[in-house]
């Protein structure tokens, strides 16, 4: 039985906002598919889980539905990573 007495709530991870972080500039295009349409950036690491808003690791633009995919798990963070790695190298 849970009793409130006992509860002690666990504590988050301090989020860190970067306001140089990523933007999505107009002409950008998704990272995943080239679209142009409904541009937003995805956190590959979420901030919940201690994500930063750090462009050169953890964000991507992509669209909308290539933002679906990202969260379903159709897309692989191991993809993710991957694209923003060749986008910081320059391929």
């Amino acid at each position: 039985m849970f009793h409130r007495a006992n509860y002690e709530p666990i504590p988050k991870p301090k989020r860190h906002r970067d306001k140089n972080a990523l933007k999505v500039a107009p002409g950008s295009r998704c990272e995943i598919c080239g679209g142009t349409w409904g541009l937003c950036k995805h956190h590959i690491k979420t901030k919940g889980s201690g994500g930063a808003d750090d462009a050169k690791r953890n964000l991507i633009v992509v669209c909308i539905p290539c933002h679906a995919r990202c969260h379903s798990g159709e897309i692989a963070k191991s993809v993710l990573r991957e694209l923003v790695k060749k986008r910081e190298e320059g391929i």
